[in-house]
């Protein structure tokens, strides 16, 4: 019964709920400490959700890469300190990066570097 569950898990839609638990993950990971160095990179930044939502749009990746991506995210989570801080765009950079890795990782053929540039409108 489990094996189906999650093979129905595996092969669903990404819902809203999905999106809402990998910016939930990805906002515990470090914790960003607003400064007013900073106030200018954040102009132009969008939205962390936003942000995750569009890179699901233009890279249509699968649900198996996104919970492999949450299960990257984790780890990361338990390795850094409690107290790691980070700028603005450090959580979107986290997340991109785990979900590059969780694509090359899952699938046979994942975006070159030049593609991923262009999913994330250059921002990175």
């Amino acid at each position: 019964m489990e094996n189906i569950a999650l093979k129905q898990l595996m092969d669903g839609k990404i819902t809203s709920e999905m999106v809402d638990e990998l910016v939930s993950v990805t906002e515990s990971v470090i914790s960003i400490v607003p400064d007013t160095n900073t106030q200018k990179q954040k102009q132009g930044l969008p939205s962390l959700r936003s942000f995750i939502v569009k890179l699901i749009d233009y890279t249509n990746v699968y649900t198996a890469t996104l919970i492999m991506t949450l299960c990257y995210l984790r780890r990361l989570q338990d390795k850094l300190p409690p107290h790691a801080t980070g700028l603005p765009s450090t959580q979107h950079r986290i997340f991109l990066s785990c979900l590059i890795l969780s694509a090359k990782n899952h699938n046979d053929s994942s975006p070159l570097n030049k593609h991923w540039t262009k999913y994330t409108d250059g921002l990175f």
